[in-house]
């Protein structure tokens, strides 16, 4: 009997790419109860899980309008899915991808880099407070939660770092501070980031956004360059291949089995780490950029996650 692929979300149309998963059978987070003996009961039906199963949990880390949708909180949801992965490992030896044990590492982009800071793609970084001990500009500085490229600024000295992160710190919370690596390609007056769609240490997909400003997302980007810019990238991803599954892998050796999108900076010989999400698919690719890449056909990237997830 062959595997099932056992999809446990909290939305359907979360953010995460959850068409493009393959699953079999999907249970709602919300609607999930755990007895006392660790059996999980959905909507008022025991859940049935075998060892062969490959459970994958696909839940938005870092927006909170989803979790405000099933009247939640990131804390709440957080606690609910590793209540759920307990239950689970409690009786199944199964294969599951986006373990919820790192799921506040992840949505945390302080907390990421605290988890990642050994691996040299980490830029330089500190947590925000009045005190902070930083002399590197030009610097970012950042929530540790936010979506979108928001509640995130450039700042040239010590005066713009402490307005701004006391301002970020005051509407946000947790606040860190990193070093700003330059993104520019001069050849095309722009500047960008690399986007990789991963399944553990698979490469499945690839995104180079150009920007004309530096704080870059998917529907900011200038889309006059994206061809240009895609030749640009594919370029020097082929003559550092070397460097690319190096990062790939040893992000993998610490994050696990999972579907992540990894945003990086190509800076000369070298790969920058930006942020880490969850993400199976990037729908709004698929939907915005003219430009061939897998993700554009949807049953074949299907297949391709297929591959992934029962190897």
């Amino acid at each position: 009997m062959s595997p099932s692929i056992v999809l446990f979300c909290e939305l359907m149309d979360n953010g995460k790419g959850n068409k493009a998963i393959p699953y079999d059978v999907v249970y709602y987070i919300p609607k999930i109860d755990i007895c006392t003996n660790g059996t999980l009961v959905h909507d008022g039906d025991i859940i049935e899980l075998s060892d062969s199963d490959v459970v994958v949990f696909s839940a938005n880390e870092d927006g909170m309008h989803f979790v405000k949708a099933i009247n939640s909180t990131i804390p709440k949801l957080c606690k609910k899915m590793q209540d759920i992965r307990r239950a689970i490992k409690s009786k199944h030896a199964v294969k599951m991808f986006n373990d919820p044990v790192h799921f506040e590492d992840i949505g945390n982009k302080l907390s990421t880099y605290n988890l990642l800071k050994q691996l040299p793609y980490v830029p330089r970084y500190a947590e925000y407070t009045r005190d902070v001990k930083w002399n590197i500009f030009p610097c970012v500085v950042s929530a540790s939660r936010a979506s979108g490229g928001r509640f995130r600024n450039l700042c040239n000295n010590q005066e713009e770092l402490h307005a701004n992160g006391r301002r970020i710190q005051k509407m946000k919370g947790s606040t860190f501070v990193v070093e700003y690596i330059d993104s520019t390609i001069d050849s095309f007056r722009c500047f960008h980031n690399l986007r990789l769609m991963v399944v553990d240490d698979v490469v499945v997909d690839w995104f180079c956004r150009p920007g004309n400003v530096w704080n870059i997302h998917t529907r900011t980007q200038n889309k006059d360059l994206i061809r240009d810019v895609d030749g640009w990238c594919e370029e020097w991803m082929n003559s550092h291949q070397e460097i690319v599954r190096r990062c790939v892998e040893d992000l993998y050796g610490i994050l696990g089995r999972g579907a992540y999108s990894y945003d990086l900076i190509i800076k000369d010989d070298m790969l920058y780490l930006c942020e880490v999400g969850y993400k199976f698919w990037d729908d709004t690719v698929a939907k915005l950029i003219d430009i061939d890449k897998p993700t554009k056909e949807l049953s074949a990237y299907q297949k391709t996650l297929k591959e992934c997830l029962l190897r």
